[in-house]
């Protein structure tokens, strides 16, 4: 348990592929959850990310990406 940190840090991550297919499915939705033992777990935040928009940019996958991942 991590408590009165406003600086997190987070270790664990997953990555997920999923093959779409443009322009039906071009939003990508993400939402973090808070996990909870003893009540309802709530949404922290969540971003709506144009796939489309982004795939035909000049930029491509790269917008937004950091060089270095700390693990």
């Amino acid at each position: 348990m991590v408590e009165r940190i406003l600086d997190l840090l987070f270790i664990d991550y997953s990555v997920f592929e999923h093959e779409i297919t443009f322009p039906m499915e071009s939003q990508l939705v993400v939402q973090v959850w808070d996990w909870d033992m003893l009540s309802k777990d709530d949404l922290i935040g969540e971003t709506k990310i144009d796939l489309e928009n982004r795939y035909y940019s000049r930029h491509r996958a790269t917008c937004g990406m950091n060089a270095i991942y700390h693990r």
